[in-house]
């Protein structure tokens, strides 16, 4: 055997030796030791690097929008989304908890209040709709329809009071001789009435919720509400809408995120939310970072330990593991240089 040779079949053997070693460290209570001493040099090392110097803001940004682009909108996470809604829906755990155990009443009673006392939302909000000549319409027949209601179930009750009946037979009978057949009838007399009082009347209306939005009693009451649903089952929600509904509801709001990914509006708003991110976090270190993200080293190597031994032995047992190291150490123990010091 030539010096060569024999200076190639030693590399080859040191290099099966590191694989084995390499593998070694990397499975079982070896991997959680390693793990345990490497990861808090990391974190020590991140305790002297500084956010913006470490990372670049464009970058973030970039890989946000890839988040965004191609996760957030891939058919996986569609089909997630419509999953998760379906399991929501049938959780035999919707059974065993009440509602108000899943939420707490002091955190409903603060939305409520909040947006109860949102008064300038509730001005602007009720101010637009008086600018609907749609609304207009549809208030115009309410009116039309309440005022109609009215007069019948007056009429009703009259007529069961002794000797009124006939008159007002009588009246309809003579009403109905006079009318020609192009006089427009009651009922479109009162929607003419409605639809010209429409802005008036809705301005009123308007003023009415204000009212009662203002009012503290309202609040009380929504929060009784509230207490009854909060000592029924979870399970009982369904009565509210199927799992057909809450699936559309899902699939209508993930469309509409897809939809508004897609505008240059989204982009602008994701850069302001890196910039923010870097404004309030960029001269921090990164190791700082992760403890404000609530990152410690323990959950960190927890994490790790958890789920990489499971990926390595399954690499490991299929080879796939050895044929990569092997993959990235081959050239450095083949190569000329190498050899040539082996030779020796």
């Amino acid at each position: 055997m030539t010096s060569d040779d024999a200076a190639r079949d030693l590399a080859e053997r040191l290099l099966s030796a590191q694989i084995d070693y390499i593998i070694a460290e990397m499975t079982d209570a070896r991997f959680a030791h390693n793990v345990s001493v490497d990861t808090p040099a990391v974190l020590e090392v991140l305790e002297s690097v500084r956010v913006a110097d470490t990372i670049n803001s464009d970058q973030v940004k970039d890989t946000i929008r890839m988040f965004f682009m191609d996760m957030v909108g891939s058919q996986f996470s569609g089909d997630m989304a419509v999953a998760v809604s379906d399991a929501v829906y049938d959780a035999s755990a919707n059974e065993d908890f009440r509602l108000g155990e899943v939420v707490p009443r002091g955190t409903v009673d603060d939305l409520v209040s909040k947006i109860l006392g949102m008064h300038a939302l509730h001005d602007r909000l009720l101010e637009r709709f008086t600018e609907s000549p749609l609304l207009a319409l549809v208030a115009s027949r309410f009116v039309s329809q309440l005022v109609s209601d009215f007069m019948h179930n007056s009429r009703e009750r009259a007529e069961r009071i002794p000797g009124v009946a006939p008159v007002l037979s009588f009246g309809r009978n003579a009403s109905s001789r006079l009318r020609k057949g192009d006089r427009p009838t009651l009922d479109e007399r009162i929607g003419n009435v409605a639809a010209k009082g429409a802005q008036a009347a809705l301005r009123r209306t308007n003023n009415a919720i204000r009212h009662l939005l203002r009012d503290p009693g309202f609040g009380a009451a929504v929060m009784e509400v509230w207490d009854l649903h909060a000592e029924e089952p979870i399970a009982d929600l369904r009565l509210y809408l199927s799992q057909l509904d809450l699936r559309d509801l899902v699939e209508i709001g993930y469309g509409l995120l897809m939809s508004v990914r897609e505008t240059r509006y989204f982009e602008f708003l994701l850069d302001d939310c890196v910039d923010v991110l870097y404004a309030n976090y960029g001269t921090h270190t990164v190791r700082a970072l992760l403890d404000e993200m609530g990152l410690s080293a323990e959950l960190i190597e927890r994490e790790i330990v958890k789920y990489a031994p499971g990926v390595i032995s399954a690499a490991a047992e299929s080879g796939v593991l050895a044929s990569l190291i092997r993959t990235h150490l081959e050239p450095f123990y083949l190569s000329p240089e190498v050899l040539t010091m082996l030779a020796r």
